[in-house]
């Protein structure tokens, strides 16, 4: 969700982290932009949606933003976002993500978010 690759900016927080009693080892927060449906056209025409309301980029993780957007964003089925998201952690070791859906139309982001807690969670 910057202009900023995630993977170094967690490499950089790992190598330059201080240990303390509490917390005496870093941990890692990735943010991202996650649009899920059943299909992969339907979660294209929720991501137009999306970027015509917001303004952000469907690309992948290893993808640089769109020149004056600074988002990135995956797109897609639940399966497909499970595996990007699993790759994604693998490449940058992040401990967790703080997933955002910009669709506009609640019903559909609620949609989404149900999709991916059943991918991701089996919920």
């Amino acid at each position: 969700m910057s202009d900023t690759d995630g993977g170094e900016i967690v490499e950089l927080y790992r190598s330059s982290y201080q240990a303390t009693d509490q917390n005496p080892a870093p941990r890692a927060i990735m943010a991202i932009g996650v649009i899920c449906a059943e299909t992969p056209e339907t979660a294209e025409a929720w991501a137009e949606e999306a970027r015509r309301w917001g303004g952000t980029a469907a690309l992948s993780p290893e993808s640089t933003p769109t020149p004056g957007t600074g988002k990135k964003m995956l797109i897609g089925t639940p399966a497909h976002i499970r595996s990007e998201l699993l790759a994604l952690q693998e490449k940058t070791g992040v401990d967790e993500y703080m997933i955002t859906t910009p669709i506009p139309n609640y019903e559909r982001r609620l949609h989404s978010y149900r999709l991916l807690a059943r991918a991701v969670l089996g919920a």
